[in-house]
């Protein structure tokens, strides 16, 4: 009995700095939003998809920045901003093309000859009144309520970036856009696209995780309590579903497996799951101490 009792306490030992030590893994448990993570590789349809992106490119490799002024874009001051903005912004590696009717030109044929030339969308200058610039622009469809709104109070900067950018990378980009947005004093804007709606949709994911994870904690503790009620009927399970949970989700990111948009429940489905478990043999336990077993013979029957 006596070795019995110190080969448990060594046990227990062991787990207890086992499960500190992984403890700092948690951190480095990445997140994937890589939706292509859910396909099988092997599929027809798979493979088709990315046949077609290889032959047209992604499709989704953009951001779109609408600049707003309540009195009209078409001012220089306005406009000198937006082309300072967008020339610095095209300076930088991750993008490959920027378009804005600051930098957009027109193919225009010569009267009475078949050369072409391009003018400019937009002459910018500051003795300029933008009239003939703004009748020609809406009069071009293609251009009317894209690149400007129908009330002229915005503008549209399109930026097609670097295909396939990680979390790091759009990260990277998206606080360079703030940055030269701050600079040129382009206060009111709103933008889209996958670089930016990828950092918040992951850190949407880590808040729903420690979310639902503290909402199975409380709704445990309840049941146990209601089951046991003692401290110890509350702290040894959870003690030990936490102790599980800890070795599962750091051993993902010791191997580097991404906490993606399905195992984002993972920790809660373990918790859950397990903690019935342990109150099936702690139940167990009791119930054979009330017949009398000892504590060795108890444990034996309920695990078995």
């Amino acid at each position: 009995m006596e070795s019995y009792n110190k080969t448990a306490k060594r046990v227990l030992i062991v787990i207890s700095l086992l499960t500190v030590f992984l403890l700092f893994f948690i951190k480095d448990l990445k997140f994937d939003y890589n939706f292509e993570s859910f396909f099988a590789e092997s599929d027809e349809e798979t493979e088709f998809f990315y046949s077609h992106r290889n032959r047209f490119e992604s499709d989704n490799d953009f951001i779109f920045i609408s600049i707003e002024r309540e009195q009209g874009v078409f001012n220089y001051n306005f406009l000198k901003s937006v082309t300072n903005f967008v020339d610095s912004l095209e300076q930088d590696s991750l993008v490959r093309d920027i378009s804005c009717l600051t930098n957009m030109e027109e193919y225009v044929k010569a009267p009475f000859s078949p050369a072409m030339f391009k003018i400019p969308y937009l002459t910018i200058c500051d003795t300029c009144d933008f009239s003939d610039d703004s009748t020609r622009i809406y009069s071009r469809p293609e251009i009317n309520g894209f690149f400007i709104n129908k009330d002229a109070t915005g503008l549209l900067v399109y930026i097609k970036h670097v295909q396939n950018l990680g979390k790091e990378k759009c990260d990277n980009l998206k606080a360079h856009i703030d940055n030269l947005l701050a600079i040129n004093k382009l206060e009111k804007y709103h933008y889209a696209g996958r670089a930016l709606g990828q950092s918040y949709y992951i850190e949407i994911m880590r808040y729903e995780t420690v979310f639902f994870i503290a909402l199975s904690f409380v709704l445990v503790i309840l049941i146990l309590w209601i089951a046991f009620k003692s401290w110890w009927g509350i702290w040894i399970p959870m003690l030990i579903v936490s102790a599980s949970m800890i070795w599962i989700t750091s051993f993902m990111a010791l191997v580097n497996e991404p906490m993606n948009l399905v195992l984002t429940v993972l920790p809660s489905i373990i918790f859950v799951v397990a903690m019935s478990d342990v109150i099936h043999l702690v139940s167990k336990f009791l119930e054979e101490l009330r017949l009398g077993k000892t504590k060795n013979e108890a444990i034996k029957v309920a695990y078995k």
